[in-house]
């Protein structure tokens, strides 16, 4: 297997208007996920990652928006196709990328 895997090729390939919500909430969770393994590289958090706490406040109305959302994301994952499964699987592994070069 020497290709390469492109994410953003196989996300344009997939289009799945059904799982928009859930994708959202993946990118929240990404964005987090960034800024806690930031404010955690010197492996304590305390005064000095003031920074990511504002950059999370910054984020909250996102965040919010999603957790409003979280019924109707339930509902997505209840009757996810192939399709969309390989769109999510595809977002997990570009968070997993984002999270690791952060």
């Amino acid at each position: 297997m020497s290709e390469d895997l492109n994410i953003e090729e196989i996300v344009e390939e997939v289009k799945a208007e059904d799982i928009d919500k859930s994708l959202l909430l993946l990118d929240e969770l990404a964005a987090i996920g960034v800024i806690f393994k930031l404010a955690y590289k010197d492996k304590k958090i305390d005064f000095k990652d003031g920074m990511y706490g504002f950059q999370l406040l910054q984020r909250l109305p996102q965040i919010i928006s999603v957790a409003k959302s979280f019924r109707e994301i339930i509902k997505e994952g209840k009757d996810i196709d192939p399709n969309e499964a390989i769109q999510i699987v595809a977002k997990l592994y570009e968070i997993g990328q984002k999270i690791e070069q952060a």
